[in-house]
């Protein structure tokens, strides 16, 4: 980790800062997970005083929402693939397959997120 700038350090004036454990506790991990998480970059602006890391808040913030618009990405890509698997599931002399409405939403689920 680089030690900051003079510079660095002035803009950070009244920034606030977490713990490592603060942060661990409050993601319900291990602190262990959290120093690999600060050596991978995922909290930019981490300092160390000594013998002491502190997480600055904005960077557990947007940690946290960088976290939240994967899981709502995972979350659609579910969605999808229960859609698919019920379209499938009809038999293929069924009124919905023969009015055309399962290739309808078939195509438009492909052709919205493409193909897994």
């Amino acid at each position: 980790m680089n030690e900051p700038t003079l510079d660095q350090a002035a803009a950070r004036e009244g920034q606030q800062f977490l713990k490592v454990k603060e942060v661990a506790a409050r993601l319900r991990v291990t602190p262990m997970t959290i120093y690999r998480a600060i050596d991978n970059g995922d909290f930019p602006g981490t300092i160390r005083i000594r013998d002491s890391i502190r997480v600055p808040i904005a960077a557990y913030d947007a940690y946290l929402k960088d976290s939240e618009i994967e899981t709502r990405a995972d979350e659609a890509k579910a969605a999808v693939e229960r859609m698919r698997t019920l379209i499938d599931s009809y038999p293929p002399g069924s009124d919905f397959v023969r009015s055309g409405a399962a290739r309808i939403f078939r195509s438009t689920l492909d052709g919205t997120l493409g193909q897994s």
